[in-house]
């Protein structure tokens, strides 16, 4: 399934890689690998996660306190956050106008 991420998603993958790799050396390796494990499954069972609101589902990244936000629609799996639970929680939903245009 084609996937596309949010150039701002892009941005907070980014931001949170290296802030764990400061926070001790590997652990953005292991941040990433889980975030591609958690990818691998939405890909796979995109409607098997919990649906926030219609058309908007939450995956939740394995050993980390984030969650992938994400959409499906006939041209694949649109990321629209990679969203730490405990800061701003529905701040990407500024989001969803950009990716139904």
């Amino acid at each position: 399934m084609n996937r596309t991420i949010h150039p701002e998603a892009k941005i907070e993958y980014q931001d949170a890689f290296a802030y764990f790799e400061n926070e001790q050396a590997g652990l953005g390796d292991v941040f990433s690998e889980q975030i591609e494990a958690a990818l691998r499954n939405i890909c796979a069972f995109p409607f098997a996660c919990v649906e926030l609101e219609p058309g908007i589902r939450r995956h939740v990244v394995r050993k980390f306190k984030y969650g992938i936000i994400y959409s499906v629609d006939k041209e694949g799996i649109s990321i629209l956050s990679f969203a730490h639970f405990r800061r701003k929680p529905v701040y990407w939903k500024q989001r969803l106008n950009q990716i139904t245009q």
